[in-house]
């Protein structure tokens, strides 16, 4: 019976020009997919455009995308950040085609200096590395170079104090972890055990970068790094800048511990030499117990 009525309506003239046109833009339709060459995962957010731009879409959320606003002569351009840029002539496609896009690696590795004390690749480095890079230290802001170790996965801090910080690694600390400023030792194995504070003796802003390698390094450092090197390296002047002398001013304050720190930082530089020069001063509020504590606790 219900199918009966829809025959009849389907003999309607109207719904024939209907039908037609669902058929024939379905028949025109240039739908292609996009996909990874190596795995064949769909691929969204494809750009594709023409030559001079003026024409764009981009794959859908199953990496299909439909090409019919561009003209059959023209150069079309896939494009997606991580893979190489694939051209094709809009003609050479067809209806269900698949197009692969080769993924293209510009990622480079990162160079670790304190394991073999030269740049060493961090792929061929046998031990297991941290690095801390001059923009988390930026972007961060820690207070002290304790507080900077933080930023480190594996790393704890102790701290009895608002300014202090003693890094453990692993379990290790004090005598046991060699903290290093670019290559001068700042403790050795006859520190006492127990926390020490060397580490906030140095300044977060004027560090380049900071690598913490974890586990014995005896072999490059003694005996001294037993359960592993902290090393420190601070930044570089800059030689044979237009500007002879360039200067900065940062403040922060925390609520957290209620501290406050100033820095001023300053280059000078010269034809063949420079100087860079940083003064930080910190001052740190009183470390209070939480006042919603459970008396059985």
């Amino acid at each position: 019976m219900y199918l009966q009525k829809f025959l009849n309506k389907l003999s309607n003239p109207i719904s024939h020009r209907i039908l037609f046109f669902l058929i024939l833009s379905q028949s025109y339709s240039q739908q292609i997919s996009v996909q990874d060459e190596t795995t064949n995962e769909i691929l969204p957010d494809v750009v594709v455009y023409n030559e001079d731009k003026s024409k764009s879409i981009i794959t859908n959320t199953n990496g299909i995308v439909d090409l019919d606003i561009f003209s059959g002569d023209e150069k079309i351009y896939f494009q997606l950040l991580g893979y190489s840029l694939l051209e094709r002539i809009k003609d050479s496609l067809v209806n269900g085609d698949i197009i692969y896009l080769q993924e293209e690696s510009q990622a480079l590795d990162e160079v670790i200096l304190s394991v073999a004390r030269s740049e060493s690749n961090v792929n061929q480095v046998a031990e297991k590395v941290s690095v801390i890079k001059s923009e988390d230290v930026f972007l961060t802001s820690p207070s002290s170079g304790a507080e900077l170790l933080e930023l480190s996965p594996g790393v704890r801090i102790q701290k009895s104090q608002g300014g202090g910080g003693s890094p453990i690694i692993r379990g290790f600390e004090a005598n046991r972890v060699l903290i290093v400023v670019d290559g001068v030792r700042m403790n050795n194995a006859i520190y006492r055990s127990g926390h020490l504070q060397n580490s906030i003796t140095i300044d977060p802003n004027n560090i380049e970068r900071a690598e913490v390698i974890f586990g014995s390094s005896s072999v490059g450092y003694g005996s001294d790094a037993m359960g592993g090197v902290i090393h420190y390296y601070t930044k570089d002047p800059v030689l044979k800048s237009s500007k002879k002398i360039k200067s900065g001013f940062t403040t922060n304050y925390s609520s957290a511990n209620q501290s406050i720190s100033n820095n001023f930082i300053t280059n000078y530089s010269k034809e063949n030499w420079g100087s860079i020069t940083s003064l930080t001063i910190s001052k740190y509020g009183d470390i209070r117990m939480g006042q919603n504590r459970k008396p059985w606790v």
